[in-house]
């Protein structure tokens, strides 16, 4: 890809100088000078460019379902392109997207949309959706994947059964340093360090509010991802994800069933943090509050999803949990660990009966979930890594059943405690001993008022589970 041989090694010493003197300079895997695309010129005009391009280099087999990108190439409409070797020529994939990050230094990944331009044989060309090239001197390039939709025909299927895999990712690991001044244009092209997702599970917890009225309840969900890596990592520090979002919402009616409505789907990224909390308060009667960490390992997530403080030594000490299925529990075995990294709300309400019953059901759907960036520690060693891995989607059933939600009090200290210290409250008022008794047999009618109306809570809840209005789910569109 030489446009004017004669100034090459002038313009080649320049470009070491250049590297080399601003210390960003490194041993490529290949070096080389050549010229803009353009955006709708063949992919083989393009790579031809290159005086070393063979496309022999490039054969079909139909054996091989990977992806891997050959190059890319800028246009002078500030365009980025990557070209792609595709050995599966009778399946003819489309690749989707790109992990890509532009910093120098800094691992930055997001998700690129690639748009198809032309192709020939095992080749294809792929513009970068939304992406406009920077005017910097020296722009940067470092791509961790690349992804295509699934094909259940000859991609592995999940293990589990509840999950489904919407894109296969590829590795590609490979950062491009490119430099163009005036008519020339020169590009390097290096190896990178990433790490792989091996192993997946991505599901919600549905934490419920407490007692709002008959035929009404409701929630937030809690969605995580579980996985390993290739890699051991002693600590996870910090991560970042994308995953997709689109609303739900379900009317049905004995007279006419169910009828179901969709909003558009966006996509989301978030970066989590170790150090990182959070919580949901439920409303209504009786609602318990619940906290989690955004990172931790699958032993503390379900140690804590099962058995949450709230609270200890103020009036009396009480834990509350919410019951992980056997289902869950298995598919999760194995798994390192934990990203919590979304909530969302779930309403449910139900009325009338017999020809005349209708129910309403939201909620949002989640999934097309891949891990982008992991920054851990392994043997005192720090790493921050572009990853390889799916995008999956989980259920639409939660990982835990909501109506099993429990709170423990410890009643052989509680009572006990709890009524010395209403009897110490009020004689340092003054009261006499008969008025602290009184006092406190008013309390106790209080605390057998609302051990009753929990009472009453589950069962109307049982019976609301077990009757003809009960809940129902529909499968995700993926």
């Amino acid at each position: 890809m030489i446009k004017s041989r004669k100034y090459f090694g002038v313009l080649f010493a320049l470009m070491f100088f250049f590297f080399f003197g601003f210390g960003i300079y490194t041993v490529a895997d290949s070096v080389f000078a050549g010229d803009f695309v353009t955006s709708y010129s063949n992919v083989l005009e393009d790579l031809g460019k290159d005086e070393s391009f063979d496309v022999a280099d490039y054969p079909v087999d139909v054996t091989d379902y990977s992806l891997s990108i050959v190059t890319i190439g800028e246009s002078e409409d500030n365009e980025l392109f990557i070209y792609v070797y595709q050995p599966c020529f009778p399946k003819n994939f489309r690749a989707t997207s790109i992990s890509m990050s532009t910093s120098e230094n800094n691992v930055t990944p997001r998700l690129y949309s690639l748009n198809f331009v032309n192709k020939s044989g095992t080749l294809y060309k792929y513009k970068v959706s939304d992406f406009t090239v920077s005017s910097d001197s020296v722009r940067y390039y470092e791509i961790y994947s690349i992804f295509r939709r699934y094909d259940s025909e000859i991609d592995p299927s999940p293990e589990d059964p509840s999950q489904t895999i919407n894109e296969v990712s590829f590795k590609v690991a490979k950062k491009w340093s490119v430099y163009s001044s005036g008519d020339y244009y020169v590009m390097e092209c290096r190896e990178v360090e990433v790490i792989t997702v091996t192993d997946k599970f991505v599901g919600f917890v549905r934490y419920p509010d407490g007692f709002v009225w008959l035929g009404v309840s409701g929630a937030c969900d809690s969605h995580f991802v579980a996985f390993n890596t290739d890699r051991q990592m002693d600590r996870l520090l910090e991560a970042d994800l994308s995953y997709t979002s689109q609303s739900y919402r379900r009317d049905w009616s004995q007279a006419s069933g169910a009828a179901e409505t969709y909003g558009s789907v966006g996509e989301s990224s978030v970066s989590l943090n170790y150090t990182q909390r959070e919580s949901y308060q439920g409303s209504g009667l009786f609602a318990y509050r619940y906290v989690w960490n955004r990172i931790e390992s699958v032993s503390d997530f379900i140690s804590n999803t099962e058995d949450s403080q709230i609270y200890s030594g103020v009036v009396f000490n009480a834990s509350s949990g919410t019951r992980l299925t056997d289902e869950a529990k298995a598919s999760l075995r194995g798994m390192s660990w934990i990203l919590r990294f979304a909530e969302t709300p779930y309403h449910y309400e139900s009325a009338g009966s017999g020809m005349s019953a209708i129910a309403q059901t939201t909620s949002t759907l989640v999934g097309s979930v891949t891990i982008l960036r992991l920054y851990f520690e392994t043997d005192g060693v720090f790493y921050n890594l572009g990853v390889v891995d799916n995008k999956q989607t989980g259920s639409d059933q939660p990982v835990n059943d909501p109506d099993d939600t429990h709170m423990d009090v410890e009643l052989s200290d509680a009572i006990p405690q709890f009524f010395e210290r209403v009897g110490d409250f009020f004689k340092d008022f003054g009261a006499s001993a008969s008025d602290v008794l009184k006092i406190l047999f008013a309390v106790l009618g209080v605390v057998l008022v609302i051990a009753l109306f929990v009472w009453i809570y589950k069962m109307v809840r049982t019976s609301s589970k077990s009757s003809g209005h009960k809940k129902t789910y529909k499968k995700r569109r993926r």
